[in-house]
């Protein structure tokens, strides 16, 4: 019986199938260890959990199993295929990441890419618990900063499986999450059936995923529990005691059955039917099974399959080796079948059972779709795998009296008689949801059908290396199936896989060709590239006589039906025109080829035979999706490309063809010769016989005469040595021979009808696009007959679009060679679609590679066309080769529990503030589950053996070691040991470029040569430490290395940890680098470990401990066996305690940098409160007190030693004795005299305090990348070298402290700080070695930022918020200085733990954002600037904006923002962008004048100092708050500043009348406006500073305005509509439509209506992000007939004035011109007066092949001006975007629209604004609605602005199929900050304060009251537009004013002051006051 009879409409095809299970990561290895018996689960030794950090005592325990079942790679992910960034992924449950895997597999397993399946996919899928949130994030939350907490949730969240699942993949069809415990995944796969049986999808995932991140730990055994005590799971076996959970994912694609049969998918198994069901409570427990449930969804199933229980052959049980579970179920199946023992029945039935949880375990909710996997498996390959573990049944389990039995050996599955082989499989969910489903074999597939004989392969992938991977993975697959249909897997590749970047083709016959190309790589046959655009053009190239062979195209002709249709037509047709049969000719029998080429070779054969050819390969590439955008022929090429563009009938053309061809050979013979010169230097070489007949390069020029005269050129070109060849021709075309022909040829063409070309071609007559007219023309044929073929000229005018493919469409390949001898072809993409004729290659294979290099090139194909004739089929071959990469949040080791969350904020109690170094003994470290480097280590090797021992033990490792030793010079031994000079900063470079050219990569650093035993110099000590670190990070940072580096650094004795240590200062400063590479280079760790001296090889076990650790803590030391981990403990210093120390009065302190920064505040506090006697060490030019009068006058109060002077005489003017010393800090013999100078003066020495280590104000800071010499000496000098020097010239008797003012950066680091830092380290390190042995304490203070008043501000930096102000400063040094004790001593404001991990995160973060970056911005282009990075916060923070608002990587402080591509248009975005972050305002001249990153921030940072300076309140505020008679004033004042500061100049500057007219008024207004809009939301036209153009009567002007916009109310009429008078918007000259009929139309476009304010800049910028259309700004000229009018009339009215720059900025960009380049060319325009019409073609032109978008509202003012598209443009479409009347009027009244289109629409500005907002809306919408009325409906979309924000994806979509172009994502995306959209602010100049399409914007009018009533001409339109409107009451009549009851906060004595300047009073101002003194008098 066929089984075809047991197909039914029900029958769900499973057609894709992908999993991954323990021991197996695909199906074939799945399969394999199933039918092997391959127990997966797996013995766990001890060395395997110490390694997994299991606790030793739980590894003892005996009810411990050590056993796994996990999955292998689960932290693994490819986050870049789906676009995740690195820090999205690490963050995002593994459950989700390995199922979107899963699911893109299976859809790829079945052959079908989800971006190119038309129909609706669902998803339903369900995962297990969470327990990577569990175990690996909630307890990291500190060490994860500042989490999004709904990203979080999203990311881990079991209702976003599927979700996440359709969004990227975009999967359209129902998808949601399922839970039911272990019967999730085959509940889901019934939910999908159902789902398609509905018809909800076409197609549908159905799945399952269950990963526990503790699997591969074991697990504890419960006695009595679900669990095995052995770790195996022995299903329905007498031992069995439980089962063993295990991880693994699973996913099938279905989909119905008759639709898979149509669609040529492959089957791999059948759903016949399947159900669900609950067990409800009739059951022992919830958690227990249940009979009655089981046999009831079993029973079920069966009968929706339709299927008797005895032919199923085999059960795939749930199985779960339990002692209840297994006899229930088959107590259950039992039932189910109806089984009665000794009945004829039972005898039929006999049915194999197993359990795949034998061989993987429970895979939970994996559990059920892994179970049915497996049953497809066994139909698929007709076997019957073992189950595992079964030896004798369960004493509880009947097997006798039941039809089952456990099929233990791998079996063949023999099919029953007249039956298809069935199967069941069930699924048993914890809370006792139960699912059953019932499989069938896939039907038989019938026999391949034909193909062509050549095939041709595509592969893509993301990068090069998975393109690797695919290629290789298909080789292996195809060796592996030698019988595999090649054509079905040609047709999978290319319909099945998405088109990716990186791609490959080849063309081969079978096999085993195919097997050789993609292992062997063979260039001949394969063919590797990237596009560089995608949908590229193509161009057709038609080659002319001369090309034609004998057999052209002769095996394209045998197996392509398409071109043999066309070809057969072609002949047919001319048959009776020639005489004789064209494909005889063609393709002649063997003995008739010469004849036939004879006769090909006449001319009037020749040419209808090429025309032929040409047309029908034309058809075919069209046929396959190929489609030419242009065309080009040669000569009777021409012909071709007119045929194809409509200019012909086919019929026509072929008959003009022939009669050209036999007029042409009735002529007298001539000649023709190739001349490899120029035209121009031929041509004087040329008598009057003969003409140049085609120029085809700039060096190849082809002349035609008689043949006399064609040798006697030739001759004489030969004597001159030019090379010239004769061409095999019959006669001399396109020459002065022709003449006789033309005007018969003429008249012939006149007897056909000529139609305009609906395909753009190029004329050979002028080498320039062909026009309608020159095509309609018969004269213009015979003059191309005649006249030269211009092909050179021609290939330039296509080389204006460069991103054109050239198809050569015709015999040969003549026309692709001529194209590539074209100079500035470039890279251009020239390619011929049939062989050359001396080729010995099939015309089949040629075509094919053909179509593969154009798919290489970006032109994408329509492989169903390409198909159209064969009936192919799916298969499934190798999925995609996913890059995945570790993206982990590694768990805490067991028992180190979360630090508590603390505060990182600013602490009030400043006795909180302190910590001391302490250190914490820690266990050893444990290994890290993976290891932290695999690829090699650089090893910096030590003198004392320590890199001897540990070598080899990495070795061992299988990780190489690079060895490297200092030396004189940078070399290489024989030994392959490395030398460098640790002082040559470029021998580091060296290093690493010979590491790169030698292949020899490493992933870690170990840094041993400060290990050495004995105590070195300090200058040792910094070459081979600090330097040697900062010269290997530059290194590192100019390689651009961004791979993970562990970078170790090791020394000895440089940390006191125990009481016997001495700390070493000198090699302290390793610390430095340590703590800031990794915060300025975020893929690298790095870490410090201090160990002691001793026995080499016990350190490098410490050492080795460390590396193969999985600890994180940045400062680690080694005392003997025990291991310490630095801390910092809070030391509480109260005000009140009990002194260490006392401060004297009128003592004596010697401070050095004592005149600035924190040294002046000390200074300050000992003069104040103690009168101290100061010596004050300051640099060695300090002039001596007697000069200090001189040198304040001579040189100025700003001069820096000036200012140190002042704050000198401040001292003194507090009490203080002074005495200022000059001496250079590193001079031992001029301190020690300044020492001896200070006892001489006051006696003795009380204390100590070197202020010069601190961060000197003003100081820079540079990156380690820019940090050199002189960087590092202005740090030292003073932190290193004037502390040693300190030291030594102090008395012997010593003062009573000596405080070192060190930084916080020694804890916190910081960008830019790697010598500071240091430096830092080496005094805290020099206070810990001298405070123990010495006669007085040194005290090293690490300050916390100090804010000094007229300092910088630190607005956006890090610091600001933790900053102190100068009282809080010293506070804290008076408890330092009194109670602190000696040593190191750490002052933070806040939180020092809390910091520290927040410096981390940030570094993370900060290479996380790197990332991302790169993934949506485009590379830093080629400049000559060379990259500097940001150094501080605020710079950082404006590349970042500079980056989003230009879309470019890396821009540095030095870069251009012209250079970058900006422009003046951009600038305004550019500005509201840094307001936004920043919150300042910046002017746009300045902007110009210095524009770099570093200036801008600068500016800013000025502005900052300004506005935290500035008491003032803010403009608005004091304007409300001042009296009426104030209020021009203050406005005054403030137009003065803001002009001043737009001008660059003082306000003293300005003249003294306040006259504007001698600026620039245009860039005045922008700034003014600019202005007016942040400080006061008020919106000033240009036009009004310039009819205001003086300050005084502007600020009258603004403050009469501001009061009209703040009471709108008082100027509601009560006129209604009708008694105003409009006037003609805009008087068009009286014939310009009837001008403008006769002109030829441009292509469609499209146009965006609607009335101003509508929300229209919102659907433009959306529109914009789509890549097939072009969306500029307002371009303003449909009103106009040429640019001088446009130039003349664009202000009319004013309402235009502001959007001039729509036109210029649509030409930059398409054009890549800058801002004046796009002034110049509209200025260009103007003057040569082009015609709107030209200019709308030429932005098609450049726009295209995108669809160019107009969209200016003011048009719909107009309706002559709406129906001027219909007359330009042929067939436009339109989108008519309306709004509901009260939020546009409403706008309209904010933004003063009045003040632009009262005057153009009244003649007046002083009407209503109300009425002129209700007539504006009402104009556009009305003049709108009988426009479209006017056009077909096809034409018109409507699109509602509420709808459109409440439901962007639905309308969008609707949009773009009315647009007929594909939804893109990017169209609801409006505010990525992409420069493409043009967000300038033009149009909507309040775009920009947007982040995202708002909704409630389209329930706004719900809460506008209009306070007058509308039209009823208004309220007409708005019921035709859908509307409800609430009116308003009719305006009550004005009430006399009660003076008893003044509304006003003014006393009676602020009215009678007032009343004094009554002529500066308006009459409300001075009724308003007269009430008040009238009240007042009441009141008496």
């Amino acid at each position: 019986m066929p089984h075809e009879t047991f197909i039914d409409e029900q029958d769900i095809a499973i057609i894709g199938m992908t999993g991954r299970f323990p021991g197996a990561q695909d199906l074939d290895a799945f399969w394999k260890n199933l039918c092997d018996g391959t127990e997966s689960i797996r013995p766990l030794s001890d060395a395997d959990l110490e390694k997994l950090g299991v606790d030793p005592a739980l590894r003892k325990d005996p009810h411990y199993v050590k056993a796994s079942a996990a999955l292998e790679g689960m932290e693994l992910f490819d986050a870049g295929f789906f676009g995740f960034t690195p820090r999205e992924a690490e963050l995002m449950d593994p459950q989700h990441r390995v199922f979107l895997e899963c699911a893109w597999g299976a859809l790829e397993h079945a052959g079908y890419a989800p971006d190119r399946h038309d129909g609706a996919i669902g998803v339903f899928a369900g995962a297990s618990t969470n327990t990577y949130l569990i175990y690996n994030l909630v307890p990291n939350a500190d060490r994860l900063g500042a989490l999004d907490m709904v990203q979080a949730d999203i990311g881990n969240g079991g209702d976003f499986l599927s979700t996440r699942v359709a969004y990227k993949l975009d999967l359209r069809g129902p998808s949601y999450s399922i839970l039911s415990a272990c019967s999730t995944s085959l509940v889901a796969t019934h939910v999908a059936c159902q789902s398609l049986l509905n018809e909800e999808c076409d197609m549908a995932l159905a799945g399952g995923v269950s990963i526990q991140v503790k699997h591969p730990e074991g697990y504890p055994y419960i006695p009595g529990g679900i669990v095995s005590p052995d770790g195996h799971c022995r299903a329905f076996d007498a031992k069995a005691e439980g089962t063993v959970f295990g991880s693994g994912v699973g996913v099938v694609l279905l989909k119905r059955l008759k639709d898979a049969l149509k669609d040529g998918d492959f089957i791999h198994a059948v759903i016949k039917g399947s159900a669900i069901n609950n067990d409800g409570s009739h059951k022992v427990g919830y958690t227990a099974p249940s009979v009655e449930g089981q046999a009831a969804v079993i029973g079920e199933a069966l009968g929706a399959a339709g299927v008797e229980p005895e032919t199923i052959g085999y059960i795939e049980a749930h199985g779960t080796g339990t002692q209840m579970g297994d006899p229930i179920e088959i107590r259950a199946l039992t039932k189910a079948f109806r089984y009665k023992p000794g009945t004829p029945r039972a005898a039929k039935m006999r049915c194999a059972i197993g359990s795949l949880k034998s061989n993987i375990g429970h895979l939970a909710n994996a559990a059920g779709v892994s179970s049915l996997i497996k049953a497809v498996l066994s139909l698929e390959h007709k076997k019957l795998p073992p189950s595992l573990h079964f030896e004798k049944p369960s004493p509880e389990i009947d097997f006798a009296n039941s039809p089952f039995y456990v099929n233990t050996t791998l079996a063949d599955w023999q099919a029953p008689a007249n039956a298809p082989r069935r199967a069941g499989v069930s699924s048993f969910g914890v809370g006792g949801t139960n699912a059953h489903v019932v499989l069938q074999e896939a039907p038989p597939v019938a026999s391949p059908a034909a193909s062509r004989p050549v095939q041709l392969l595509v592969l893509s992938a993301k990068s090069e290396a998975a393109l690797e991977a695919a290629t290789d993975n298909l080789a292996k697959h195809l060796q592996a199936n030698p019988g595999i249909n090649l054509a079905d897997v040609a047709h999978t590749l290319q319909v099945g896989r998405q088109d990716m970047a990186f791609r490959r083709v080849m063309v081969c016959r079978d096999v085993a060709e195919a097997v050789s190309a993609l292992q062997t790589r063979d260039a001949q046959r394969v063919w590797t590239g990237s596009p560089t655009a995608q949908d590229r053009p193509v161009a057709f190239l038609f080659p002319g006589q001369g090309s034609q062979y004998v057999d052209m195209a002769r095996e394209l002709y045998a197996s392509e039906p398409v071109f043999r249709e066309h070809l057969d037509t072609c002949a047919t047709h001319l048959q009776p025109l020639l005489g004789l049969d064209l494909r005889k000719l063609l393709y002649p029998e063997q003995a008739q080829a010469e004849d036939a080429a004879r006769t090909l070779t006449r001319t009037g054969i020749a040419q209808p035979a090429l025309f032929s050819i040409e047309y029908a390969l034309a058809q075919l590439w069209i046929s396959w999706g190929v489609k030419p955008k242009a065309m080009l022929g040669h000569s009777i090429g021409e012909y071709v490309a007119a045929c194809l563009s409509g200019v012909f009938e086919l019929r026509d053309a072929l008959s003009l063809v022939a009669a050209r061809g036999q007029l042409m050979q009735e002529l007298p013979a001539g000649s023709m010769l190739s001349v490899q010169l120029p035209e121009e230097e031929l041509r004087p070489h040329l008598g009057a016989e003969l003409s140049v007949a085609a120029v085809n390069a700039p060096a190849f020029t082809v002349v035609a005469g008689p043949t006399p005269a064609i040798e006697a050129l030739q001759e004489k070109l030969k004597d001159r040595g030019v090379n010239a060849q004769r061409l095999h021709t019959s006669h001399a075309f396109h020459s002065a021979m022709m003449d006789p022909i033309l005007a018969p040829f003429t008249a012939r063409v006149r007897q056909v009808k000529l139609s305009p070309p609906k395909i753009p071609f190029v004329s050979n007559v002028t080498g320039t696009w062909i026009d309608a007219a020159q095509a309609t023309s018969p004269e213009y044929w015979a003059t191309h007959l005649r006249q030269a073929v211009r092909f050179a000229d021609g290939l330039k005018t296509l080389a204006q679009k460069p991103q054109q493919v050239l198809l050569e469409v015709g015999p040969g390949n003549t026309l692709a060679t001529l194209t590539r001898q074209q100079p500035a072809q470039g890279e251009r993409t020239v390619l011929s679609s049939t062989r050359h004729p001396r080729e010995q290659s099939s015309d089949e294979a040629v075509l094919l590679g053909t179509l593969g290099r154009l798919w290489l090139s970006g032109v994408t194909p329509d492989w169903k066309g390409f198909y159209a004739r064969e009936k192919r089929r799916r298969l499934p071959l190798p999925t995609y080769p996913f890059e995945r990469q570790r993206y982990w949040i590694d768990a805490r080791p067991s028992g180190v529990a979360p630090r508590p969350a603390a505060s990182a904020e600013k602490k009030r109690d400043v006795a909180d503030w302190f910590y001391v170094p302490s250190w914490k003994r820690t266990p050893a470290p444990r290994p890290a589950a993976t290891k932290a480097s695999s690829r090699g280590w650089l090893l910096f090797a030590d003198v004392s053996g320590v890199a001897d021992a540990l070598a080899p033990k990495l070795a061992q490792a299988g990780q190489p070691v690079i060895r490297v030793i200092p030396g004189e010079s940078f070399g290489r031994r024989a030994d392959g040991t490395y030398t460098l000079d640790p002082r040559r900063r470029e021998d580091y470079a060296a290093l690493l470029q010979a590491l790169q050219k030698e292949g020899q990569p490493f992933d870690g650093v170990v840094h041993l040569w400060s290990v050495m035993p004995e105590p070195v110099s300090l200058e040792r000590a910094l070459d081979t430490g600090f330097y040697s670190l900062l010269f290997l990070a530059q290194a590192l940072g100019s390689q651009g290395r961004s791979e993970p580096l562990a970078w170790w650094v090791a020394s000895t004795g440089t940390c006191k940890v125990e009481s016997a240590d001495a700390p070493s200062p000198e090699k302290a400063t390793l610390l430095g680098p340590c703590r800031v590479v990794p915060q300025e280079y975020p893929h690298i760790t790095c870490r410090f470990v201090d160990v002691a001296s001793g026995n080499a090889a016990t350190v490098a076990g410490q050492l080795l401990a460390e590396l193969e650790s999985s600890a994180s803590e940045p400062v680690i030391a080694w005392r003997g066996r025990q291991r310490w981990v630095q801390t910092f403990e809070p030391l509480r210093l109260e005000a009140d305690a009990a002194p260490l120390r006392t401060l004297k009065q009128q003592g004596v302190y010697l401070l050095t940098e004592g005149l600035t920064g924190i040294g002046y505040a000390l200074a300050g506090e000992l003069a104040r409160s103690f009168k101290a006697r100061l010596a004050l060490v300051e640099d060695k030019g300090f002039p001596p007190k007697a000069e200090w009068a001189q040198w304040l006058s001579s040189h100025g109060a700003q001069d820096a030693i000036s200012r140190k002077i002042q704050s000198a005489q401040v001292l003194e003017a507090s009490g203080a004795s002074v005495l200022v010393l000059g001496a250079d800090l590193t001079d031992e013999s001029q301190m020690r005299q300044a020492v001896t100078r200070s006892l001489e003066q006051f006696g003795r020495i009380d204390g100590i305090i070197h202020a010069a280590g601190g961060l000197r104000q003003g100081a820079t800071l540079g990156t380690i990348q820019e940090t050199g010499a002189a960087e590092c000496a202005s740090h030292f000098a003073p932190q290193v070298h004037g502390l040693r020097v300190l030291e030594k010239v102090l008395p012997a008797e010593g003062p009573a402290f000596c405080l070192l003012v060190s930084s916080l950066s020694s804890i916190l680091g910081g960008f830019g700080q790697v010598v500071h830092a240091a430096g830092s380290h080496f005094m805290d390190a020099f206070a810990e070695r001298r405070s123990e042995p010495g006669t007085y304490p040194w005290l090293s203070v690490d300050w916390d930022a100090w804010q000094f008043e007229g300092a910088p501000s630190m607005a956006g930096s890090a610091l600001a918020r933790y900053a102190m102000q100068p009282e809080e400063g010293l506070e804290a040094a008076r408890r330092i200085l009194t109670h602190a004790p000696g040593g190191q001593l750490v002052l933070s404001t806040g939180d020092l733990d809390a910091r520290q991990r927040q410096t981390a995160s940030t570094a993370q973060a900060s290479g996380a954002s790197g990332k991302k970056a790169a993934t949506s911005q485009h590379a830093r282009p080629s400049l000559a600037t060379a990259y500097v990075a940001p150094r501080t916060d605020l710079e950082r923070t404006v590349a970042a904006v500079w980056e989003q608002v230009l879309g470019i990587q890396q821009i540095g402080i030095n870069d251009n923002f012209f250079e970058l591509g900006g422009h003046s248009l951009m600038a305004t975005q550019l500005r509201n962008q840094l307001h936004a972050e920043l919150k300042v305002d910046l002017p746009l001249r300045g902007l110009f004048e210095t524009p770099t990153v570093g200036a801008t921030a600068a500016k800013i940072e000025q502005e900052l100092s300004k506005n935290a300076a500035a008491s003032e309140k803010p403009i608005g505020e004091r304007l409300r708050a001042a009296f009426p008679t104030e209020r021009q004033g203050i406005m005054e004042d403030y137009l003065k500043r803001k002009i001043a500061a737009g001008l660059r100049i003082t306000v003293e500057q300005l003249p003294a009348d306040g006259s504007l007219k001698s600026y620039d008024l245009n860039l005045l207004g922008a700034e003014v406006e600019y202005s007016l809009r942040q400080d006061f939301k008020f919106q000033l036209y240009p036009h009004e500073i310039q009819e205001h153009a003086a300050i005084p009567e502007l600020a009258r002007y603004l403050l009469a305005e501001m009061e009209r916009l703040a009471n709108p109310a008082k100027y509601v009429s009560d006129k209604p509509l009708s008694a105003y008078t409009l006037k003609p918007y805009r008087k068009h000259a009286a014939d310009s439509a009837s001008a403008m009929q006769g002109k030829r139309k441009n292509p469609p476009m499209v146009f965006v209506h609607s009335s101003p304010r509508a929300g229209s800049t919102l659907f433009r910028v959306m529109l914009a992000g789509h890549p097939k259309l072009f969306c500029p700004p307002e371009v303003n000229l449909l009103f106009f007939e040429n640019m001088r009018e446009w130039r003349e009339n664009i202000g009319f009215g004013h309402e235009m004035e502001w959007t001039t720059g729509g036109l210029q900025w649509a030409f930059m960009e398409l054009m890549g011109i800058d801002s004046a380049a796009g002034q110049a060319l509209v200025d260009k325009f103007v003057a040569e007066n082009t015609p709107a019409q030209e200019i709308f073609a030429r932005l098609q032109e450049l726009s295209a092949p995108r669809l160019l978008v107009d969209k200016t509202p003011s048009y719909a003012l107009d309706a002559e001006t709406l129906w001027r598209s219909e007359v330009m443009f042929d067939r436009p479409k339109y989108i008519f975007l309306y709004r509901h009347p009260y939020p546009v009027m409403e706008s309209l009244l904010r933004v003063r629209f009045d003040r632009l289109f009262g005057p153009s629409l009244f003649g007046n500005a002083e009407v209503d604004p109300h009425v002129v907002a209700e007539t504006v809306w009402a104009l556009c919408n009305r003049n709108l609605l009988d426009f479209f009325s006017r056009v077909e409906k096809e034409r018109v979309l409507w699109v509602q602005y509420e709808r459109l924000v409440r439901d962007p994806t639905a309308v969008m979509t609707g949009v773009c199929e009315f647009l007929e172009i594909p939804f893109d994502e990017r169209v609801v995306q409006p505010y990525d900050g992409k420069k493409e959209r043009m967000m300038g602010g033009l149009g909507d100049p309040n775009i920009l304060q947007h982040k995202g399409i708002e909704k409630g914007l389209g329930e706004s009018w719900k809460k506008i009251k209009w306070p007058r009533p509308l039209d009823p001409t208004t309220l007409e339109l708005v019921a035709r537009l859908g509307y409800e409107v609430e009116q308003a009451a009719p305006p009550p009549k004005p009430a006399q004013p009660k003076p008893a009851a003044p509304k006003t906060a003014y006393t009676a004595e602020e009215a009678e002051k007032l009343l004094a300047n009554m002529d500066q009073l308006s009459d409300e101002q001075v009724a308003e006051l007269l009430a008040v003194l009238e009240a007042e008098k009441e009141k008496d």
